[in-house]
C-alpha cells in the first residue's frame, strides 16, 4: 500500500489517483468569469478529492470525504455536485463543490467501484464489481440525482461489472465485466440487458468514439484494445496497446485513442486508421486512467510530480 498520497498528475492518470473527470465550469462561485476546465481527482489513501485547474496545473481546492475513495467519480455537468464513493463501505457521497460539504450519503449495501453519470445528469450508475467472484459483486445500483435515492438495481449472470460509459444519447449503457470478460449493452429506459459481447481478459473500461460509431474496450489481462461496432455489436478490430491497459481516452477528432498501461508503465497513443500504436510515453509508476482536457492538445499525466504533455514535448512543472 502506498502511504504517501499526493495528487500529482500526468494525463490524469493515477497511482493513488484512481480515476478523474474533467468538467468545464462557468460559475461565479469559482471566481472565474469564463469557462475553465477542472479535473476532479479522488485520492484513495487520504480520503480527499483534489480539484485541479487544468490551465495552471495547480490544485486549487481539496475536498475531504473522510474515507478511502472509490475507483470512480462523477461530476454533474454544471460542476455543482460530485458523486464519490467509499471503496469498501458501500456508500456514495454527494458533495457540493462550492462549499466542499456533504449534502447526501447514499448507502448501497454493496461494494462501490465505478461511478458514472448519464449524459442528461438524471441518474448515477454505481458498480459493485471487484476482481473477485460472488453475487455481491454483480450489481449496478441506480441513483436518481434529483432525490439522491436509489431507484433501481440491475443484476445478471455477468460477473463483476467494473466501469460504465453511455451512448451519446444516453439510451444505452456500456458495462465492462472484469470476471466474465464481456461488455454488456443495457437499455437505460427498461434497464434490460440487450446483449453481452465477449472481449479480452479483464475488460476494465469502455469509451465510445466521439461519433458514437465505435466502442473501445481496455482489456487489462491481455493488453489489447477491443473495438466494437455500436450498430451491429460485432467486434471489428483488436489492437495490441500496452501491458496492463487500464484506461482509455479518445481525441475529439476520433483519430487517436490514448491508453494508460499499468504493467508497462506507459501511455500508448493509437492511430485509429492505422490500427496500431504510433507513440509510447514512458511514465513509470502505475498509470491508471487517462483524460484529455477539452479544446486543447494537452493531456495531464501522473507520476509523483505534475507533468504536462503537449504535442511532442514533455514539460515537468
Amino acid at each position: 500500500m502506498i502511504k504517501e498520497r499526493k495528487p500529482l498528475i500526468s494525463i490524469i492518470i493515477g497511482l493513488t489517483i484512481l480515476s478523474a473527470v474533467v468538467v468545464g465550469l462557468l460559475n461565479e462561485t469559482w471566481h472565474f468569469y469564463r469557462k475553465k476546465y477542472y479535473a476532479f481527482v479522488p485520492n484513495a489513501g487520504d480520503g480527499t478529492i483534489a480539484v485541479i485547474d487544468t490551465e495552471k496545473h495547480e490544485i486549487v481546492k481539496r475536498i475531504n470525504i473522510g474515507t478511502a475513495a472509490s475507483d470512480g467519480i462523477a461530476v454533474t455537468k454544471n460542476g455543482k455536485f460530485i458523486y464519490a464513493g467509499n471503496v469498501e463501505g458501500g456508500e456514495v457521497f454527494v458533495i457540493n463543490t462550492s462549499t466542499g460539504e456533504e449534502v447526501a450519503r447514499i448507502k448501497t449495501g454493496l461494494n462501490v467501484h465505478g461511478i458514472d453519470i448519464t449524459p442528461d445528469d438524471k441518474y448515477v450508475y454505481v458498480t459493485s464489481g471487484d476482481l473477485k467472484e460472488g453475487v455481491q459483486y454483480n450489481y449496478i445500483s441506480i441513483i436518481e440525482t434529483k432525490s439522491n435515492k436509489i431507484v433501481g438495481q440491475i443484476t445478471s449472470d455477468w460477473k463483476s461489472p467494473s466501469h460504465i460509459d453511455f451512448s451519446k444519447d444516453g439510451k444505452l449503457a456500456y458495462v465492462s465485466n472484469v470476471i466474465s470478460n464481456e461488455v454488456a449493452i443495457v437499455d437505460t429506459q427498461t434497464r434490460e440487458i440487450l446483449k453481452k459481447i465477449p472481449v479480452g481478459r479483464i475488460p476494465n473500461e469502455t469509451e465510445p468514439s466521439v461519433d458514437g460509431k465505435r466502442l473501445y474496450v481496455a482489456n487489462v489481462g491481455d493488453g489489447t484494445l477491443s473495438i466494437i461496432d455500436t450498430n451491429s455489436y460485432d467486434i471489428i478490430g483488436g489492437i495490441e496497446a500496452g501491458r496492463g491497459i487500464h484506461g482509455i481516452a479518445v481525441t475529439k477528432d476520433d483519430k487517436y485513442v490514448w491508453t494508460a498501461n499499468r504493467t508497462s508503465k506507459d501511455v500508448s497513443v493509437i492511430d485509429v486508421e492505422k490500427g496500431k500504436v504510433v507513440k509510447s510515453i514512458k511514465l513509470g509508476g502505475t498509470p491508471n486512467h487517462v483524460s484529455i482536457v477539452p479544446n486543447t492538445n494537452i493531456s495531464l499525466c501522473f507520476k509523483f510530480g505534475i507533468r504536462r504533455y503537449s504535442g511532442n514535448r514533455y514539460v515537468k512543472l
